[in-house]
């Protein structure tokens, strides 16, 4: 999976982090701050393998570097589908 330019139209700024974090794959995504949540949104794109393994039932797993700190609120979505959580209401 790889980190891609955040999809045309979504709303914020665009941001790179990372850019001189060798330790850290360069990461493009857009910032839009709203009230007091501000969020960052950056797109990826699975390969070939990955593509055919999520068709098969494999899981996508997310992880988190906190460094001992709680983690942050995190929202997990495929472009153009509706959260699980919001279609079981």
């Amino acid at each position: 999976m790889i980190p891609v330019e955040p999809t045309e139209g979504l709303p914020g700024i665009r941001v790179e982090f990372a850019t001189h974090q060798p330790q850290y794959q360069n990461l493009v995504a857009m910032f839009e701050r709203d009230d007091a949540e501000g969020r960052v949104t950056s797109c990826w794109n699975l390969d070939e393998d990955e593509r055919k393994a999520v068709a098969e039932g494999a899981n996508i797993k997310l992880t988190l570097l906190t460094f001992s700190g709680p983690p942050q609120p995190v929202v997990l979505v495929v472009e153009g589908v509706r959260p699980a959580a919001e279609r079981e209401g």
